[in-house]
């Protein structure tokens, strides 16, 4: 490797020329295989359209390894001997200041004495230079002398437009922080090192310095913590592994609980924050707008942001902040996750909120954060207003106003809490952190109901312990009640029953002392829930009797139908059957004068079953009719597939086969995209059940039904038991054509089967008394 400089308006122009692959190749390149083949197959001969390759971080900012990448490319192909003409490497300072960016015409001169060019047959001004450059370049071209250009840290197309080669056979290799417009080219983007190429790195860059260092191998999971506080971004890995090297009785632990990463990830001259300094002063040169920005997005505690809550956050419309966002995304400050929605690398973040307390006031810093917060609020509340009306809660609670951000239906509600559900919880630990108490237990509040019905139990534990925390800054005993009260409904979810009726018996106390009646006997009902499940049922009644009563003094019947559904469960268990069809029978009484079709459905199919284990078999199937009826008026497919499978059982157990193979056939219509083997098999064990008892023109139609089921589900051994299955049939009736085309199916079908692994697979299936008949397909 030799190198020519030369100074310009106080400039060190500096390019290399690369003769031997020891120059470059570095031993501890870790890494990049998908990456380097890439390069190195549009760098190969055989690669007959030359373009620029521009290699840009998804993750965005400086340090993420593409020097590394160019030199060990180029130290790969000069192993290959691709290019006899020359290969020249040249640092453009793209980041620096404006006065310390390399432009082209200081480099024509330096590229042609690294390439070979005479000293004295050099021209002596830049447009000559650039004439004579080409000229070289294309000589070499015609001589099959290929030349390699390596352009790095480059700012703006412009840069290197007029460096590119023109030939065909030369190849130039471009890299750069921003996305520059080079028309063309092959665009490669370097995202951070995994978790596994991190911790090789530091492994090996500790070991170049101090060969038996053991730090790393006897401590690797305190290792990968450490590469994930460097968030895998290589120039934090190697600034760290030299922290290490350079204090060998330094700890890794010790080195990861330094809170300020950024400014930690500094060794000599070399330092984190510096590249992302350089990256950001070079857009605020560019889009000071967008510049600032940066810093703002720091103050939001959750993992990523959506278009319409950077809006929020800095007070502006949403087509005010996305071309905003897409500068810092093109300047590698920014990741864009898919469907309107940014993120930031964690030491990025870092270094932004480093800024944000730097240049702005705290006051203004609260205010954009207050902002960020009631925007989360106003929506929870949104949805979370849908999501009770689902559930017929909605007479029960402040229907929000309808939404002016797109949140206007249910599924529009899911989709928000899906998307925003690990922003929820940082916003709500946010809030808490920073003493904006009714905030935060608003922010909980609202997000329970979500976090029930997606059985999200551990986002909703650690919201319940933020909600009560809160509470209890207040100072308010009625809302210390009710964290009290969601607390012990979200314990009694996750199984955790005594401290749930301790929970409970907080939270009535503390109505009590309110003289909330209404939330007492709420509670109440709650209580009963818990002690059922304990099997307590004799306490759990006289609950769930008292909460009745008091919701009708107050003639809040929507309350008094759950209650007395809760009431009809806890007889039922106890076996109290005539007394649970009463309770039940009475709380669809109450449900009838109110607007609550979920609620009603779910009491229909707990009445017919307790009418099935009490005999009323006649009474419980048109029951379950009947709430079938009502979940498939309000869409509702879990509660229709719920008593739909609770009235296929019941006419198994009554021996009324033909109507179950209807029920069956709408089962699998509900299952489909969701298919089952168990929903096959039940077809399955219908038919032969029909076939046994001679109802053979039914028991071919559930076997037909039963193939088409296991053929959309690909069970294809399923499939060929049934289509053998259908062939017998078929003997026994005398039909042999269509006998032979079944056993026909399944014998191909059979050829799928016939290594050990899989037939020990067959033959614990579902079907074990069709064991014999499947060997002999095997056979």
């Amino acid at each position: 490797m030799s190198s020519e400089r030369q100074r310009s308006s106080g400039i060190s122009v500096v390019v290399e020329s690369l003769h031997g692959g020891g120059d470059l190749a570095s031993s501890l390149f870790v890494g990049r295989a998908e990456q380097l083949d890439k390069l190195l197959r549009l760098l190969a001969p055989n690669m007959q359209k030359s373009n620029a390759v521009v290699v840009s971080a998804v993750s965005g900012m400086g340090g993420i390894g593409k020097t590394a990448l160019a030199r060990e490319v180029s130290g790969k192909a000069v192993v290959q001997e691709w290019f006899q003409g020359g290969i020249v490497f040249v640092d453009l300072h793209g980041y620096g200041a404006h006065d310390e960016q390399v432009r082209p015409v200081q480099l024509f001169a330096p590229l042609l004495q690294a390439l070979g060019a005479p000293r004295e047959e050099i021209p002596a001004t830049a447009p000559e230079q650039a004439v004579a450059y080409h000229q070289l370049l294309a000589r070499r071209a015609k001589s099959g002398q290929r030349v390699l250009i390596v352009l790095d840290n480059v700012s703006f197309g412009n840069q290197v437009r007029a460096l590119l080669p023109r030939q065909m056979v030369h190849r130039a290799l471009v890299t750069t922080r921003d996305a520059i417009d080079l028309q063309d080219a092959h665009k490669l983007d370097l995202d951070v090192m995994t978790s596994t190429e991190a911790l090789a790195l530091l492994s090996k860059s500790i070991a170049n310095r101090l060969p038996a260092d053991r730090r790393v191998s006897e401590g690797k999971p305190e290792a990968l913590h450490l590469v994930s506080l460097c968030g895998s971004l290589p120039l934090a890995v190697s600034i760290t592994a030299s922290l290490l090297a350079d204090e060998p009785s330094v700890t890794i632990q010790e080195l990861s609980r330094i809170s300020n990463r950024v400014a930690i990830f500094r060794f000599g001259e070399v330092a984190v924050a510096a590249s992302f300094d350089q990256s950001w002063k070079h857009l605020q040169r560019r889009n000071p707008d967008a510049a600032a920005l940066l810093p703002v997005l720091s103050l939001n505690p959750g993992l990523d942001i959506a278009n319409i809550t950077v809006a929020a956050l800095v007070g502006k419309s949403v087509d005010e902040v996305i071309p905003l966002l897409r500068a810092l995304r093109q300047a590698s400050l920014l990741q864009h996750v898919g469907a309107g929605r940014w993120r930031m690398h964690d030491l990025i973040r870092q270094y932004a909120s480093m800024q944000a307390e730097r240049i702005t006031l705290e006051a203004d810093r609260l205010t954009a954060s207050r902002r960020l917060l009631e925007f989360f609020r106003a929506n929870a509340k949104i949805a979370d207003s849908y999501l009770k009306q689902t559930l017929d809660l909605a007479t029960l609670v402040e229907v929000a106003d309808p939404s002016t951000n797109g949140i206007d239906c249910l599924d529009a509600s899911l989709a928000w809490f899906d998307s925003e559900r690990a922003n929820l919880v940082e916003v709500a630990r946010f809030a808490t952190g920073s003493k904006m108490y009714e905030l935060a237990f608003d922010l909980t509040t609202f997000s329970f109901c979500y976090m029930s019905w997606r059985r999200h139990l551990d986002d909703w534990s650690t919201l319940s312990e933020l909600q009560l925390e809160s509470a209890q800054r207040i100072g308010d005993e009625q809302l210390i009640s009710q964290a009290l009260l969601d607390r012990g409904q979200m314990l009694n979810a996750v199984g955790n029953l005594e401290d749930s009726l301790e929970s409970f018996g907080s939270a009535l106390l503390g109505f009590r002392a309110v003289s909330d009646v209404t939330r007492e006997a709420v509670c109440l009902n709650s209580m009963g829930t818990s002690l059922r499940r304990l099997g307590r049922f004799r306490d759990a009644i006289d609950c769930h009797k008292e909460s009745a009563q008091i919701f009708e003094a107050a003639c809040d019947n929507a309350r008094l139908a759950q209650a007395k559904s809760n009431l009809g469960s806890a007889l039922r268990d106890n076996g109290k059957l005539e007394d649970s069809i009463r309770a039940y029978r009475d709380s669809m009484r109450y449900f009838r004068t109110v607007e609550a079709p979920r609620s009603k459905s779910i009491v229909l199919n707990n009445l017919a079953l307790a009418l099935a284990l009490n005999g009323d078999t006649d009474e419980a199937i048109e029951v379950h009719r009947e709430d079938i009826m009502i979940c498939r008026g309000i869409g509702d497919r879990h509660g229709e597939l719920m008593s739909l499978r609770n009235l296929a059982d019941l006419l198994a157990k009554l021996d009324r086969l033909g109507e179950r193979v209807s029920i069956i056939d709408r089962i699998i219509s509900l299952t489909d995209p969701d298919l089952s083997n168990q929903d096959g098999a039940e077809l399955y064990n219908l038919a032969t059940a029909l076939q046994d008892r001679g109802d053979t023109a039914m028991a071919i139609a559930a076997y037909g039904r039963a193939i088409r089921h296991f053929a959309k589900l690909g069970s294809g051994w399923r499939e060929m038991v049934s289509w053998n299955r259908l062939g017998i049939l078929y003997e026994q009736l005398g039909d042999l054509e269509d006998a032979k085309v079944a056993k026909g199916r399944a014998k191909a079908l059979s050829v799928e089967f016939r290594n050990a692994d899989r037939r020990q697979e067959i033959f614990g299936s579902l079907f074990p008394r069709e064991v014999d008949l499947i060997k002999h397909l095997l056979e």
